[in-house]
C-alpha cells in the first residue's frame, strides 16, 4: 500500500515522463495507470495505424466517389483491426502463464511490447511518405527510442526497472 508520501509524489506509467521529473530534481514514481498517457499513447496508435491504413487503400481506389466512403469505413475497420489485436494479445499472454513464461507479473508488459511493436511498423511504414504522416512516423520512433533510454538511464541511477 503506498503511503502519504509516496501518493503525493507525481506518478506516470512511461519512464519517459519519469525521466524529466528526475531531471527536474523531483522524485518521480511509477504508477500502473494513468489515464492521461493511456489516452494520449492510444490516440497516437490509432492515428498511425489509420493513417497507414488510408494511403495503403487510397493509392488502390480509382473513383473519387469511393474514397470518402472508404476513409469513414476505415474508422471502424481500424478500430476492429485493434479489439483483435488486444484479443490475440491476451490469448498469448494466457499461454504464456501456462507454460510458466509469464507468471506473477501484470499483462502490462507483453500488452505493450505487442502494442509498440505494431504502432512502430505502422510508423515505419508512415516514414517512407514526403508528406506530413513521415515526420509523424519519424515522431513515433524518435518517443519511442526516448523512453527506451529512460528506461535505461533510471534503471542505471535506481537500480531497478520501477521508481
Amino acid at each position: 500500500m503506498n503511503t502519504l508520501e509516496e501518493s503525493d509524489r507525481p506518478g506516470f506509467g512511461l519512464s519517459l515522463p519519469r525521466m524529466f521529473l528526475w531531471l527536474g530534481g523531483k522524485e518521480p514514481r511509477r504508477v500502473e495507470r494513468s489515464a492521461l498517457e493511456a489516452y494520449a499513447i492510444g490516440t497516437f496508435m490509432y492515428l498511425l495505424s489509420y493513417l497507414s491504413a488510408a494511403q495503403f487503400i487510397l493509392r488502390r481506389i480509382d473513383s473519387a466517389a469511393l474514397r470518402l466512403p472508404g476513409l469513414i469505413l476505415l474508422v471502424v475497420m481500424i478500430w476492429l483491426f485493434w479489439l483483435l489485436v488486444l484479443y490475440v494479445n491476451s490469448i498469448l499472454i494466457l499461454l504464456l502463464r501456462r507454460i510458466g513464461l509469464h507468471k506473477g507479473l501484470s499483462n502490462a508488459a507483453p500488452q505493450s511490447i505487442l502494442l509498440t511493436m505494431l504502432a512502430t511498423i505502422f510508423a515505419f511504414y508512415l516514414t517512407r511518405n514526403d508528406s506530413w504522416t513521415g515526420w509523424l512516423g519519424l515522431g513515433w520512433m524518435f518517443l519511442v527510442f526516448l523512453n527506451l533510454v529512460s528506461i535505461a538511464l533510471l534503471r542505471c541511477v535506481y537500480g531497478r526497472a520501477s521508481v
